[in-house]
């Protein structure tokens, strides 16, 4: 007698933008894409209750002691000039200051470098995943940290494109259709569906930054697609495949993650 077989969990890519954070969920089961904004990740996460599996382009586990293992790979995967893409993650010590030179003070002390504006702009954002994901009742089974870029530059390996990140900066209208023709491949006719406008949240993005979050959300998500089963344990990252930092781990600790 055979065991029922699992459903297919649904999958869900997560950017931060000005309304709060904008979700791509792919049903595990039709195929279908959904778009919304949630004013926060937890009802973001409510919306989207396990098994489903959550990809968010925001840094979680955070270093107190210099900079993170997985940013440092990251970078030399993109190569200059689009290693410039992955921030320098802020280090616990700065969450919870009031302004960009508060944050960059306990920065500089321990890294020798300030934090950059962009990255301060996105403080509060990192403080509230590292909160909601350190709870009683956090998500972080089920919650993984991506970088779209990564995943664009595997699409582009995978169909015989060069090595390093795609040049075309995502913000211009060449970069969007490039970063569009990579998620065809992969999302097929549902991609179109992704992509309108959503009414309640088109006042707070901008047209660039809109088109920018969608193809962003819609590589988180296809990153989750591509870790929902597998469940052994891995010494490198399933992200991009780096190995995980001897002071940072996974994640939390965890010197292994499984996924």
């Amino acid at each position: 007698m055979t065991k029922d077989k699992k459903p297919t969990p649904d999958l869900v890519g997560v950017d931060g933008c000005r309304g709060g954070w904008y979700a791509v969920r792919q049903d595990g089961q039709t195929g279908t894409i959904h778009t919304r904004v949630w004013p926060t990740l937890a009802e973001l996460l409510a919306w989207a209750p396990a098994p489903a599996i959550v990809a968010v382009d925001m840094p979680i586990g955070l270093a107190s002691t210099g900079k993170r293992g997985c940013d440092v790979a990251a970078r030399a995967l993109h190569k200059w000039p689009r290693s410039a893409s992955v921030l320098q993650t802020p280090i616990r010590q700065t969450l919870g200051s009031t302004s960009h030179v508060d944050a960059c003070d306990p920065h500089r002390a321990v890294t020798m470098q300030g934090i950059s504006p962009q990255a301060f702009k996105f403080l509060h954002k990192i403080a509230e995943v590292d909160d909601l994901l350190r709870g009683p009742d956090r998500d972080a089974t089920r919650v993984f940290e991506v970088h779209p870029e990564l995943t664009f530059m595997q699409l582009r390996i995978d169909q015989g494109g060069p090595c390093g990140g795609v040049m075309e900066p995502k913000g211009k209208p060449g970069g969007h259709r490039v970063r569009r023709a990579l998620l065809a491949t992969a999302f097929g006719p549902d991609l179109d569906a992704a992509l309108p406008h959503i009414s309640q949240g088109k006042r707070d993005l901008t047209t660039s930054s809109t088109r920018s979050r969608r193809c962003g959300a819609l590589g988180a998500s296809l990153r989750a697609r591509r870790a929902r089963c597998r469940t052994r344990k891995r010494s490198t990252c399933w992200v991009c495949r780096w190995p995980f930092a001897t002071d940072l781990r996974c994640r939390f600790g965890r010197p292994q993650a499984r996924i």
